[in-house]
């Protein structure tokens, strides 16, 4: 997948890709937007948020998501570790440290390569 295809993506709840290429060894590298929070299950824990808040969270992370795959981008490791919460409680979801974790969809495919 390109960094062309992660650069397209432009949504308040995923962070922002800003370079990304290959070492001279071959192994790729990616340079992202810093997001200053904590994972989801912890900041939900540590905030001891009732099942409605959490719920909301959750909703607002969905619809980032969404997103995503409406651009045919497909995040393939999604856990509570790669979805950050800001101070301010505003959920960020961010690319993997390994490329090999996005996909691009091919349009009218029902299966990912």
């Amino acid at each position: 997948m390109s960094a062309k295809s992660w650069r397209k993506l432009d949504h308040p709840n995923i962070a922002h890709l800003l370079d990304g290429g290959a070492l001279p060894d071959g192994n790729a590298y990616i340079v992202m937007e810093y997001v200053d929070g904590m994972p989801i299950d912890a900041y939900c824990d540590s905030n001891r948020l009732d099942l409605a808040a959490r719920l909301r969270l959750f909703q607002t992370v969905c619809a980032a998501v969404h997103y995503a795959h409406q651009n045919l981008i497909v995040h393939r490791d999604l856990k509570p570790s790669n979805i950050l919460v800001t101070a301010a409680g505003v959920p960020n979801y961010w690319i993997s440290a390994s490329p090999n974790c996005w996909t691009s969809a091919k349009p009218g495919t029902t299966r990912w390569p």
